[in-house]
């Protein structure tokens, strides 16, 4: 049977091993930090999107020789940045969270002998996004971070500044994003896609091959600037923007 991505690996203090991105990884979790101290099954097959994205990046002639700058948001514990701190096409592997799960990915970065950046950098803050000087080739990747547990429903909605902190991400020539969330409320994290396409970024959906996701099913988008060819230009545009 295929591994369940709809559900986080349980969480626990402590080191546990996991298979991603053909690499075998330490990754200490922290159930102090709830859902983002975990590890999330469905980093796997964002994963493999992501790595096909950059091996076409890769190759295009408008790359600068220097790389590619790969940077994940709301990247946890860290386990899926670190699996691509030894590509060699990258310059720069950046991981970013909150300022408080910060020191995990730093844990985590050390466990696996990875040179990646362990960066605060809360969703919409443009700023600090600024600050991390990103070069013209540019993947990424969000995965799970649409995820909504409903445990207090006085907290902040992060759909609006993650959205506005992708489309500042994509403000290059060559840069393209992977987005993948497991469907757990329809309306909600459909409409994070109308948010995305306000903000002038345009979605195409990876998974599944056809129709919406549904509950429990996997989504993967990839993303771009509204107007932009680069995704055409790799090869990639087989499905109909969202």
């Amino acid at each position: 049977m295929p591994a369940d991505v709809s559900m986080p690996a349980p969480a626990q203090q402590g080191i546990e091993s996991y298979e991603l991105h053909g690499r075998c990884l330490k990754v200490q979790t922290d159930d102090g930090l709830g859902v983002a101290g975990v590890f999330w099954p469905a980093q796997e097959p964002c994963a493999r999107v992501a790595a096909d994205l950059l091996q076409r990046l890769r190759c295009h002639q408008a790359v600068p020789a220097e790389g590619i700058d790969f940077l994940e948001l709301g990247a946890g514990c860290g386990a899926l940045a670190c699996s691509f701190a030894k590509e060699p096409a990258l310059k720069r592997v950046i991981a970013s969270d909150l300022p408080d799960v910060v020191p995990l990915m730093t844990e985590n970065s050390r466990l696996n002998g990875a040179e990646i950046e362990c960066v605060p950098l809360p969703f919409g803050d443009l700023p600090a996004l600024e600050q991390l000087t990103l070069g013209p080739a540019r993947v990424v990747v969000a995965c799970e971070v649409l995820y909504w547990g409903g445990w207090n429903i006085f907290e902040d909605d992060t759909r609006e500044p993650l959205a506005e902190t992708l489309a500042a991400a994509l403000a290059a020539p060559l840069a393209a994003a992977v987005l993948a969330a497991v469907i757990r409320d329809p309306p909600r994290e459909m409409q994070a896609l109308e948010m995305l396409k306000e903000k002038g970024v345009q979605s195409f959906q990876q998974m599944p091959a056809s129709g919406a996701p549904k509950v429990g099913e996997l989504g993967i988008w990839l993303l771009q600037r509204h107007g932009a060819q680069l995704l055409e230009e790799l090869g990639l545009l087989v499905h109909s923007p969202s």
